[in-house]
């Protein structure tokens, strides 16, 4: 059966008090989830009377609703497709900061979620988080309250509770004293104690990430001062500018092997809610951040921060290398700078591996999207205008148009090339028989047999490549240099951006230039080589060209995915498992490459060689340097080329081949398995020049899907449930402060946060499994139905104060079509659903 995988990178923006919202967005998230992990975790989840995931063992507290029709979805989907649903990326501004955190640690251990409603409900009150602690005087009474009291009712019109706001906004009067009016350790201490109350994963290894695939966590923060960043010129050669952008980053990773490596446990809590914390420091309203907020609260619940410095080091490192102290620095809003974070979702997404086809989906939540007309032009704003847009308003609204732009010429880029894979198959196929001599596909292989193969049709791609090799060589050997610099760069500890890596970079350029690493010119007479040896080139290329390894290796799993849907016959079974266990194996090979691009290699002679000869070097001159060391950079790089072993890692792969060729019986799986493993170099060198392999990683297109109250056409609140702003949402009051004065106004945005994303969600399933609405095996609109009136079952006895609304919802639910929604098909896909 083909096997797909809907993955999903979050992009939470700002919002201030729409957290709420954005809150019961990412909960409905987290149960659809759940529910796939608990379909995929049955034997006989295609089965329609498996029962569903309320068998499975959930974590403690955990309220099972809208996860059964997920599950009933994902079931009627697997009658065709086995669709499995992941999480993998997320970044958050603000706001949506904060409930990234808090998602992003429930995925890594599968923690429970629903105790975070009500801290969401009775914490993110003006009076809780108000820096005021002194009863109101008689000007507050007699002046201020009747003062408010006017413009809630006069200017705002309703859209805010007068009598409640006239009564909390005596907790705002430290603004007469020039302080801000929230106390931001006060907000640190009601996310740390959310956080914390999550406990650690209800099992051994719990976690809704499968093994090999990273969870990565990104949260944009506003440092007020700044440090200072050295950036290469040519004239002068060096400039400085002050840094104000950061981005905290944090990653969950289960191995094969079952091991962990996680910053979301119960230690990183510190971390995460400092993190949540400086990223919602909206400015005036909190007092900037500072890590030692985060020690005095540590203090008060007499608790230890044991991964102080950890954090310290990993996550401030461009500070170490400017000579600042993140210590001192204090953190504003991160929506400041950075309001909607695609760029560090994107950045995170290239280069990801698949393990079957993927549906990626860039899914941006946005709680309040803005309802533009063409700016009037011509008069001069004034002077208060002036300042709060230069300030506030045009930094938080920068246009996410160049992501965009990214994203469509990364499409563009992966339909070039599959186009060019495919066209080139039945041409690969012969040459690939050719080298093999009508044995593809037969038994009894051994790993030396396919050895052999695979050096033949590297020689045979040469030869049939013609002149295109020369240009495919040379770019090869200068990504292969640029590699090895990069691990160098790695092993002295200098950040992605120092101007010394490019000291170290040109040096290895010069030095290999010297040794004669480098496609020699067809008109210049060439050194001779003996019988049977390489030239020093292709030797450098044997040892180091990494990224040649790993983009077959992906390739072969791509290829291998193709498989599934392909397979067919009594021996159906049994091969699929096969090509599981293979997989697996793969998978393994390529972790193990995948850490050689990070900065934890495990070299030990290697790094102290290298280290010892480029380290606090003063490389002036690159090509007086590499002279003067040749001999210690050629010793080293023996050494490292011992360590890394990458033609080891070949006969590796080749025995996996032949483990492949006993277990495996259909002769078309075999054939085409090594088909793409020996053909790969004809392939290769057709796509490497017109696109970045690395960028290329999951190949598969990205497609943006937006979840707001836009979006969510099913349960129109009607103008009776608008507020000027045309949108259901009490947040968006008092520049979105609003629903932060009253508790009926969260519940309201909290139920209306799920409610739209599990329309949303039913929605993104159906496109992904290409499934119509006239399907007669699926009910969409039915599915909704039901899933609005689990929502509300659930909901209605923790939102007192919502009576009316649940039961004006109650009846727009009963008057619901039980068939498609007519006007739009939910496999078509919306505006907000287009790149």
């Amino acid at each position: 059966m083909r096997e797909k995988e809907l993955r999903l990178a979050l992009v939470c923006s700002g919002g201030v008090s729409l957290a709420i919202y954005i809150h019961g967005v990412t909960k409905e998230i987290l149960k659809l989830v759940r529910a796939s992990r608990a379909y995929h975790a049955r034997p006989n989840n295609r089965d329609e009377s498996a029962s569903g995931p309320r068998a499975t063992a959930w974590p403690p507290g955990q309220v099972i609703d809208t996860e059964q029709i997920y599950f009933e979805l994902l079931q009627a989907i697997g009658q065709h497709l086995d669709l499995r649903v992941i999480v993998d990326v997320i970044a958050g501004a603000s706001a949506g900061g904060i409930n990234a955190v808090y998602l992003a640690r429930a995925l890594a251990h599968d923690l429970p979620y629903e105790d975070l409603r009500e801290s969401w409900l009775s914490q993110a009150d003006i009076r809780k988080l108000s820096a005021n602690e002194s009863r109101p005087g008689p000007i507050n009474r007699w002046v201020l309250k009747p003062l408010v009291r006017f413009i809630a009712r006069y200017v705002f019109r309703g859209r805010l509770n007068a009598a409640e706001l006239s009564r909390k906004f005596s907790s705002l009067m430290q603004l007469r004293r020039l302080r801000p009016p929230m106390d931001g350790e006060k907000l640190l201490a009601a996310i740390y104690d959310a956080l914390y109350a999550m406990g650690g994963p209800h099992r051994t290894g719990a976690s809704l990430m499968p093994a090999t695939q990273r969870l990565e966590l990104f949260v944009t923060v506003t440092d007020f001062y700044g440090y200072l960043k050295r950036i290469p010129m040519y004239d002068p050669p060096m400039i400085e500018e002050r840094e104000h952008r950061h981005v905290l980053g944090f990653s969950y990773l289960r191995r094969v092997s079952g091991a962990e490596s996680s910053e979301f446990t119960l230690e990183d809590t510190p971390a995460l809610a400092f993190t949540a914390r400086a990223t919602s420091s909206f400015p005036g309203a909190f007092q900037p951040a500072q890590l030692c907020e985060v020690d005095r609260l540590m203090v008060r619940r007499g608790r230890v921060w044991t991964h102080r410095r950890k954090f310290l080091e990993s996550k401030f490192e461009p500070y170490r290398l400017a000579g600042a102290d993140p210590e001192r620095a204090a953190f504003l809003d991160g929506s400041v700078l950075d309001n909607k974070p695609f760029a560090a979702a994107i950045r995170s997404i290239q280069g990801r591996p698949a393990a079957r086809q993927v549906d990626r989906r860039l899914l941006y939540i946005d709680p309040a999207p803005e309802h533009l007309q063409p700016s009037a032009s011509g008069g001069v704003p004034s002077l208060f205008r002036t300042l709060r847009a230069s300030l506030s308003d045009i930094p938080r609204n920068e246009p996410i148009h160049s992501d965009i732009t990214w994203v469509e010429g990364f499409n563009k880029r992966v339909r070039r090339t599959k186009t060019i894979i495919e066209a080139a198959r039945p041409d690969i196929d012969r040459l690939v028989a050719a080298v093999t001599k009508g044995r593809l596909g037969k038994r009894r292989l051994t790993a030396r047999q396919i050895g052999q193969w695979r050096d033949q049709a590297n020689e045979f791609a040469v030869s049939e490549a013609g002149f295109a090799y020369e240009g495919y060589v040379r770019l090869k050997l200068a990504g292969t240099v640029e590699f090895t610099a990069k691990l160098v760069g790695n092993f002295c500890r200098l950040r992605a951006q120092a101007p010394e890596r490019e000291g170290i970079e040109q040096t290895l350029l010069a030095w290999a230039a010297a040794r004669g690493v480098h496609f020699p010119d067809p008109h210049v007479a060439r050194p001779p080589v003996g019988r049977g040896e390489m030239p020093v080139w292709a030797v450098f290329l044997h040892q180091f060209d990494l990224d040649f390894r790993r983009r077959r290796l992906r390739f072969v799993i791509q290829g291998l995915n193709r498989l599934y849907g392909l397979i067919s016959g009594p021996d159906h079974e049994a091969t699929t498992r096969a090509l599981d266990s293979l997989k697996r194996d793969f998978y393994q090979l390529l972790e193990q490459l995948q850490i050689y691009h990070a900065a934890g290699f495990p070299s030990r002679q290697a790094s102290a060689e290298l280290r010892a000869i480029f380290c606090n070097a003063d490389i002036a001159d690159a090509a007086a340097f590499a002279r003067e060391h040749d001999a210690a950079i050629a010793a080293a790089f023996a050494t490292l080329a011992e360590e890394m072993d990458l033609p080891g890692l070949n006969q590796k792969v080749d025995a996996v081949l032949v483990l492949m060729d006993e277990q495996i019986e259909n002769e078309v799986a075999r054939r085409q398995m090594l088909t793409d493993y020996l053909g790969f170099a004809f392939w290769d060198i057709l796509t490497f020049s017109i696109t970045n392999w690395r960028e290329l990683g999951e190949f598969d297109e990205i497609r943006i899907s937006r979840i707001s109250p836009d979006d969510a056409k099913s349960l129109p609140s009607g103008q009776a449930g608008k507020n000027q702003a045309g949108t259901p949402l009490k947040g968006v009051a008092l520049r979105h402060f609003g629903a932060f004065f009253s508790r009926a106004d969260r519940e309201n945005d909290y139920l209306w946060g799920r409610l739209h994303a599990v329309e949303r969600l039913i929605d993104l399933l159906c496109q992904a499994a290409e499934l119509e609405d006239a399907d007669r095996a699926l009910n969409p609109m039915a599915l909704k139905k039901r899933a609005f009136g689990v929502i509300l079952d659930t909901e209605a006895r923790h939102l007192p104060r919502c009576d009316k609304l649940v039961k004006a919802l109650r009846a727009k639910i009963d008057a619901l079509p039980d068939g498609p929604a007519t006007g739009q098909s939910t496999s078509d896909q919306s505006t907000s659903d287009k790149t």
